[in-house]
């Protein structure tokens, strides 16, 4: 390797600092960009020490899978491993759990499993106890958004246990078993458990996930008056992370169209689709499709409904997100069918003819240019 190349390496890392926390499983930084695959791939290439080009390797992999390109994400992974064979059990971690995350983002769960399987195994390997415990809780997150609480309730448990033994806070586990039991509709153990993951938190981005949590809570007992007032205090301080702004804006969303603001909510659910889309969240941005569908359809806006449906539909088959799809059909039939003269057997057939075609660009619902 060349002096050179070595050189101008180190000031790419230096520059990519923020996007390389995208390897360890850290939301993407505001200023991504497309830009910054090539330069990850080439600062991976001439690295000396084999754990920064596991790092690199593993962040581009996620930015592709992020951005559609999943076969050439697990190319990007298989690639590195073979390239570093001397790279320590946490950094083969790394590739791992971003390979196991392309898969989970294409609805193949049985190859994410594997994957996470390996990841996990690495870090055992290495007793890289709190990497393992975070490994497991983004693993429960996933799952949890594919509509699989109980294998995300078993991965929460592991990550407990992990994060435990390794004298991590348990806040962030904490708050994820809360946020289960909101979606299985036990209130009172969502409550305990948001009162325990505030009092073993340290504030920061935590507290404001848990405000979220309750919020979603409220909105399970009914209370869209209280869950408004809790997302004003969140939106007040919320983290530097995209995906928060995401998160919370479809909290919003969701609210309003309890609140009866169906024109508040369709807005805010477009909104933390292209937030959701720019953060490399291809299935959660089509579940804020749907959300805005949803709430088009209440405000009588039917034909933009119908093409907000159809939108979040292409998007889940694109990523395989098969029981979101489900629903999404099921959402669009209801519509169809209360509408006099049309068909969803042909709106389908469009859906599966769009597919046909090439694959969605980077710029698909406001991503990197």
């Amino acid at each position: 390797r060349r002096p050179s190349a070595v050189a101008a390496a180190a000031r790419a890392l230096v520059a990519l600092e923020g996007v390389l926390a995208i390897a360890a499983g850290h939301p993407w930084p505001p200023e991504v960009s497309w830009a910054d695959v090539p330069a990850l791939l080439r600062a991976g290439e001439v690295a000396r020490d084999p754990e920064v080009a596991a790092r690199c390797d593993a962040a581009a992999a996620r930015l592709l899978g992020g951005w559609g390109q999943a076969s050439r994400a697990l190319r990007v992974v298989e690639a590195s491993l073979r390239r570093g064979p001397d790279a320590s059990p946490s950094a083969r971690a790394l590739l791992a759990w971003a390979a196991a995350e392309v898969h989970a983002g294409q609805g193949d769960l049985d190859a994410a499993r594997e994957r996470w399987s390996t990841a996990v195994a690495e870090a055992r390997r290495q007793g890289a106890l709190a990497l393992e415990g975070t490994i497991h809780l983004h693993r429960a997150r996933r799952l949890a958004s594919l509509d699989r609480p109980d294998l995300a309730a078993r991965a929460i448990a592991e990550a407990r246990a992990r994060l435990r033994d390794a004298g991590a806070p348990a806040a962030a586990a904490l708050r994820a078993t809360g946020d289960l039991a909101v979606l299985a509709g036990e209130t009172l153990s969502a409550e305990a458990l948001y009162e325990q993951a505030e009092q073993a938190g340290d504030g920061g981005p935590e507290r404001w996930r848990i405000r979220l949590g309750r919020a979603g809570l409220a909105l399970l007992r009914g209370d869209a008056a209280r869950a408004r007032r809790i997302l004003d205090r969140a939106e007040a301080e919320p983290p530097a992370v995209p995906l928060a702004r995401a998160v919370l804006l479809r909290r919003r969303a969701e609210t309003d169209l309890r609140g009866g603001r169906a024109e508040a909510a369709a807005s805010a659910a477009h909104r933390s689709a292209r937030a959701f889309a720019r953060a490399g969240e291809p299935a959660a941005a089509a579940r804020s499709l749907r959300l805005g569908a949803d709430a088009l359809a209440a405000a009588g806006r039917r034909s933009e409904a119908a093409e907000a449906y159809r939108e979040a539909a292409r998007l889940q088959l694109r990523c395989q997100d098969i029981p979101a799809l489900q629903r999404t059909l099921a959402h669009l039939a209801s519509l169809e069918s209360a509408a006099p003269g049309t068909s969803l057997a042909r709106a389908l057939d469009g859906i599966l003819a769009e597919l046909e075609g090439p694959e969605p660009t980077a710029t698909a619902l406001g991503g990197p240019r």
